[in-house]
């Protein structure tokens, strides 16, 4: 189906053919041409309303990556254009609730390059409070059971995982309707790196990204590098991701945040996010991941 921009343009060149259709031609025994013309574009617009319904299946958010060069994946973020888009990561989704933006703020950024289909990630957070030891989901079944633990699926939560802070990169590269393979880039704590896809099947090996972090006082900063023309990224029988202005993939980022709790009960733990859902690597899950926009520069 088409993309958004690509609705959003044949719904302007259809509009002005169907107000030309509407202007009386004359009595006539017969249907008229504009007749003809008025229920050609009507269908045409109504298969155009189908196509947005489907390009806005996501979770609402969109984000737009302009193309870049040069940037060296090391946790400084001095060399990123001035002109990158900067987007919020505070959805709260589960845990504890941060208290306030010194607790925990967040933002990122998003770049690529066609050349050799790369795809930045600069996420830039306020933490008050690093904690850089702790578990890892290392599969879909230690996901499931740490979202359990903080009250997914049920009203209550039972108990706070031993989770160190981090952050993940979700990319979508099908961007379908239905099932669409989807692959979680992690890094928890210091440099526990993670892959872990919408398929069971798949091994975990860390492969097709880069990512560096650093903790000055008070933030985090995560970048990553993740090649987007891997065909780890795709469906065995999909052809291979070619990158141009108006590329529409599935994209979220989710963070960890873990702080030494004020009471008995043991530490807190916040789960946050750039859009809406919970299990958003599970290939099902349209719903539950934004979309990235590659866009050609201004």
């Amino acid at each position: 189906c088409l993309h958004k921009v690509d609705v959003i343009f044949a719904c302007v060149l259809v509009m002005p053919l169907l107000h030309a259709s509407q202007i009386p031609s004359g009595p006539t025994s017969r249907r008229t041409m504009p007749q003809v013309n008025n229920f050609l574009c009507k269908l045409v617009i109504a298969s155009l309303v189908a196509c947005v319904s489907h390009a806005l299946a996501h979770n609402g958010v969109v984000a737009h990556a302009r193309p870049a060069v040069g940037i060296v994946v090391d946790g400084d973020l001095s060399d990123w254009p001035a002109d990158a888009l900067s987007y919020p990561i505070r959805t709260h989704q589960l845990g504890a609730a941060p208290v306030d933006t010194d607790d925990f703020d967040g933002h990122f950024q998003v770049a690529w390059d066609a050349a050799t289909g790369s795809l930045w990630v600069a996420v830039d957070l306020v933490d008050d409070e690093t904690i850089l030891e702790g578990a890892t989901a290392t599969s879909l079944a230690d996901m499931r059971r740490f979202f359990g633990m903080m009250g997914w699926r049920s009203s209550d939560e039972v108990e706070t995982p031993d989770l160190a802070d981090g952050c993940a990169i979700l990319i979508d590269m099908g961007h379908e309707d239905g099932d669409s393979r989807t692959v979680r880039f992690g890094l928890d704590g210091r440099d526990s790196r993670t892959v872990i896809t919408s398929s069971e099947r798949d091994g975990q090996q860390w492969r097709d990204a880069q990512v560096a972090a650093t903790f000055p006082p008070g933030r985090r900063v995560y970048e990553w590098q993740i090649n987007l023309q891997a065909a780890f990224l795709r469906e065995a029988d999909h052809p291979p991701n070619l990158l141009a202005a108006g590329t529409v993939l599935g994209f979220d980022v989710t963070v960890a945040d873990r702080d030494t709790g004020s009471t008995l009960s043991g530490d807190d733990l916040s789960w946050l996010s750039w859009g809406p859902g919970v299990g958003k690597v599970w290939g099902s899950r349209t719903s539950r991941r934004g979309d990235l926009v590659l866009i050609e520069a201004d």
